[in-house]
């Protein structure tokens, strides 16, 4: 299945998530799979995936405030910025392999960060597992920006700092 041009917006936006999400993507997917019910389809699942979205617009929220510096976000002038920011790009592709999804690449970028991850989703049991975290394309000097876990499935998705902290050991 190909798709090109799909206005991904649109779609949240009937959805019922947001409606200040804007652009389109271009889909490609070569999957297949056997069973007599949905999960069992999606359970033995084997294929590929590719997302690729071009230029548009999201919640500055999203991306912007997550990776940014704490002293841009400080400054009056921010302030006044739209709560829209663009988005240059973004890129997935995903490996399928019996019900279980993989991700090879996943990427996003905007005027001041690229969002890199990887995600798993285990499409029997519903588990999800990934990582995302921000770049700053300009030096900051403190950084708000942590890696992010997501775990859980996927009616339960739970989002974590993925940052561990190491006290030294007053005792060595």
């Amino acid at each position: 299945m190909h798709g090109n041009g799909i206005n991904f917006g649109l779609i949240i936006k009937k959805l019922g998530i947001r409606d200040d999400i804007v652009g389109k993507l271009d889909l490609k997917l070569d999957a297949e799979g056997q069973g007599l019910t949905l999960r069992e389809v999606l359970g033995s699942t084997n294929g590929e995936v590719e997302i690729i979205l071009g230029k548009g617009r999201i919640p500055r929220r999203v991306l912007e405030l997550w990776g940014d510096g704490l002293l841009r976000l400080l400054l009056p002038t921010t302030w006044f910025k739209e709560n829209i920011t663009d988005m240059n790009c973004a890129v997935g592709r995903y490996d399928i392999r019996n019900g279980v999804i993989k991700s090879n690449v996943m990427l996003m970028d905007t005027q001041r960060i690229t969002a890199a991850g990887e995600i798993g989703v285990d499409l029997k049991t519903e588990e999800i597992s990934g990582r995302f975290e921000p770049k700053n394309k300009q030096a900051a000097l403190l950084r708000l920006g942590t890696p992010i876990k997501l775990s859980g499935t996927l009616a339960t998705i739970t989002a974590a700092s993925a940052i561990r902290w190491c006290w030294p050991n007053p005792n060595r």
